[in-house]
């Protein structure tokens, strides 16, 4: 499992958006594909907690 303490952290914090821009410049950095692909589920995985949920409106 890759690591970065940068991003888990931003991640600890609820920063999303900036784990997830972390997580992309880890991706350029490490040596092998399979480290790549663990950085690419982390960064999804940051998208997509950082998507905002659909605001309902009351009528």
């Amino acid at each position: 499992m890759i690591h970065d303490s940068k991003a888990e952290d931003l991640e600890a914090k609820g920063l999303y958006r900036r784990a997830a821009t972390r997580w992309a410049e880890v991706m350029q950095q490490v040596n092998t594909d399979k480290e790549r692909e663990q950085a690419v589920k982390r960064r999804a995985e940051c998208i997509h907690k950082a998507a905002r949920s659909p605001v309902m409106l009351d009528n």
